[in-house]
This record gives C-alpha cells, sequence and structure tokens, in this order.
C-alpha cells in the first residue's frame, strides 16, 4: 500500500521545492521585520534606563540604583515579550504563507485531488466519505474518524514534523 503513496508524493516534489523557496523567502522577511522591531525595543528600553539612571543619581545613589535596576529588569522582560511576540507573529503569517502556497501549487489540479482521496480511502478506509474542503483540497469522514487535507492542514502537519527546529528560521 505504500507504494501509490510513494508515487503520489513523487509529483508533489517541485510543489515542495516551490513551497521551501518561499519558506526561505518569507523566513528572511520575517526575521529582518523581527530583527528590527527587537532592535528598536531594545533601544527604547536602554533609553527608558539611562533617563532612569541619571533620575537616580539626582535622587540618591542607593535610591536610584534600585529604582534603575528594577526598571532595567522590566525594560528586559519587555524586550525579550516584544521578541517572543515578534517570533509569533512572524511564524503565523510564515503558516499563512505555506498555506497560501499549497493552495496555489495545488489549484484545480484533478490528479491532485484524486491523489489526495486515495490517501484519505487508503487511511480511513474504502467506506470514507469524501468532500471539498472549504478552502482547496478535501475533508474526509468516517464515523469517529477525520482527515483533513485542506491546504492549512497540510501546511500545518508540514510544520509540525520541524518540531522546534521551525525556530531556526527566526534564530540568528
Amino acid at each position: 500500500m505504500t507504494a501509490p503513496r510513494a508515487r503520489a508524493d513523487d509529483g508533489l516534489e517541485p510543489v515542495r521545492e516551490a513551497l521551501l523557496a518561499e519558506a526561505r523567502e518569507a523566513r528572511e522577511v520575517a526575521l529582518a521585520r523581527a530583527r528590527t522591531e527587537a532592535q528598536a525595543t531594545l533601544e527604547a528600553a536602554r533609553a527608558r534606563a539611562d533617563a532612569i539612571l541619571t533620575r537616580a543619581r539626582a535622587d540618591g545613589r542607593r535610591d536610584g540604583v534600585a529604582a534603575a535596576a528594577r526598571e532595567l529588569v522590566h525594560a528586559r522582560h519587555d524586550a525579550a515579550r516584544a521578541r517572543l511576540a515578534a517570533r509569533r507573529e512572524a511564524y503565523e503569517e510564515f503558516r499563512r504563507q505555506v498555506a497560501d502556497g499549497v493552495r496555489t501549487a495545488a489549484g484545480d489540479r484533478d490528479d491532485l485531488l484524486d491523489a489526495l482521496t486515495r490517501r484519505a480511502r487508503d487511511t480511513l478506509g474504502a467506506d470514507a466519505v469524501v468532500r471539498p474542503g472549504a478552502d482547496g483540497g478535501i475533508v474526509a469522514e468516517v464515523p469517529g474518524r477525520r482527515l483533513d487535507l485542506t491546504p492549512a492542514a497540510l501546511a500545518g502537519r508540514a510544520l509540525d514534523r520541524f518540531g522546534s527546529r521551525v525556530q531556526e528560521l527566526w534564530t540568528p
């Protein structure tokens, strides 16, 4: 039973390559944006910490240093939160772009829909009810089981296979 799946997957190799190229480009754009946002946040935090230090010296060394340290901790936490939010935003945008790429590459190709239908029936059985997905691809069901082979689900599973390695796309 694995041979038909392998042949169907072989036909998707150009799509995979195109998606990887788009993913790399999206990664670079998202990473540049995340770096810029993180740098701006860090610069603002440093400026805020410098202003606090200046005030602290005027108010008294001991009290000022303690306040500056607390503010610097808060500024670092803010910068870390901003970095994480930027990474999450980049990941969600990347995930959306991968799904759009799958959707575009698949188009209205009957051969791909046939391959997805065969895969669904191989997985769920010949009695599986197969219907078109709302945004492309297919969804197949048997009582108690459902197989989503829509572009968004396929893209999500592809990214999930990367596991924590997907973070490497946003790490310099």
